[in-house]
């Protein structure tokens, strides 16, 4: 079982931020499973009118990436219409460093070199955010909401 409880977390400088924390993990979930859990946790976050902030993707309890609240919004307004495997693959282009820089280059070429690269900046974005992790359960609470999602 995978399990991911949202919460909403407000910094020292006032900014409030949706953390989406990875705290467990089954051995037997892949990466795949955890990214779809967020897309479920962005439709959920979408569908209940909470107001777009910026999410950060963290992995026992250290942020690693910030997901920028515009697209926070529109994985969540997509999804069950978007191509999952287009939001996939550029999904990493969107996301921000803790210091706010992009944290990957913007690739330009053609469809096959995109395809590689961006697919190769998952596994990279992947790799940073679950590592560490051994066989696990994920834990995102939303004050006043608390939003699950599970998957079995």
């Amino acid at each position: 079982m995978l399990e991911i409880v949202a919460f909403l977390e407000v910094k020292y400088d006032s900014a409030q931020r949706i953390v989406f924390n990875i705290e467990a993990m089954d051995g037997e979930k892949s990466p795949q499973d955890v990214f779809r859990l967020l897309l479920q946790f962005a439709a959920v976050v979408h569908e209940m009118n909470i107001e777009s902030r910026d999410t950060l993707l963290s992995s026992l309890g250290e942020s690693r990436f910030i997901i920028p609240a515009s697209h926070f919004s529109l994985i969540g307004e997509e999804y069950g219409t978007q191509n999952p495997m287009y939001t996939l693959r550029t999904f990493p282009a969107n996301l921000k460093t803790l210091d706010g820089d992009p944290a990957y280059e913007n690739h330009q070429g053609g469809l096959l070199y995109l395809m590689r690269v961006q697919m190769d900046d998952f596994t990279c974005t992947t790799r940073r955010v679950i590592r560490g992790h051994q066989p696990v359960t994920v834990l995102v609470p939303v004050p006043p909401y608390v939003v699950r999602a599970i998957a079995t």
